[in-house]
């Protein structure tokens, strides 16, 4: 599993999330969720769950299966 990071960046947008909002909505570290979208680092299965959780989307719309 790896993570859309084209449709996180497009959700956050559409919420006017920074990452600094989404990590205090997700309760993920912004350095974590920096490394997730600026330098290729793959998020654990559970995360990944609070992360669409906290943008309101399905996990099924931020992830890209392998």
């Amino acid at each position: 599993m790896e993570l859309n990071v084209k449709a996180v960046r497009l959700a956050m947008i559409d919420k006017g999330f920074s990452i600094a909002e989404l990590s205090r909505r997700s309760k993920i570290a912004a350095p974590t969720i920096n490394k997730w979208l600026n330098h290729g680092t793959k998020p654990q299965s559970r995360t990944v769950g609070a992360l669409a959780k906290a943008l309101g989307v399905p996990v099924t719309s931020i992830i890209i299966m392998d």
